[in-house]
């Protein structure tokens, strides 16, 4: 009898210690998606790749995330249409099972540190990638590049000179 409370209490203090270390993962978690003040999340896309010219989103500790973009001098403006696409701010929150749930998709946190998030959308079967960017960074867009190679052609040998 004495034997299977220890048990009962044994497993009970390590079901809370495991709660408590989930609870502090993820609120580590939540932090390190909460953009600084001068830090962006550029994302990848691996099914769409626009690595030096996707879009940019700050997640605020509001739980609001928006869309930036960055242009030929460095500098981040607030995006809300690009064409005939419109985007609104939109709500952003992590669960205690590392799902994040941003706009309309629920996304896996596959990995993560202070300046990577990987993710996985499982309804596209994709991983998506999340880069932090600091406004000060001197990293240009896609367009300087782009640019660049059609000027000094001569600097990038075929195959990879063909845009």
């Amino acid at each position: 009898m004495l034997k299977s409370i220890k048990r009962i209490i044994v497993f009970s203090l390590l079901f809370l210690q495991s709660l408590i270390i989930i609870s502090c993962q993820n609120q580590s978690l939540e932090k390190c998606v909460i953009n600084g003040k001068k830090d962006y999340w550029l994302l990848y896309d691996e099914v769409e790749p626009g690595y030096l010219g996707g879009p940019y989103f700050k997640f605020n500790d509001d739980g609001v995330c928006r869309r930036y973009q960055k242009d030929l001098n460095n500098e981040f403006t607030q995006t809300n249409s690009q064409g005939d696409l419109v985007f609104y701010d939109t709500a952003w929150s992590v669960s205690r099972d590392s799902i994040l749930t941003w706009g309309e998709h629920s996304l896996d946190i596959v990995d993560y540190n202070e300046n990577t998030i990987t993710l996985y959308l499982n309804r596209q079967d994709r991983f998506l990638f999340l880069f932090r960017v600091n406004e000060n960074s001197a990293r240009k867009p896609l367009r300087y590049y782009i640019d660049k190679r059609k000027e000094y052609p001569e600097k990038y040998p075929e195959p990879y000179s063909k845009l």
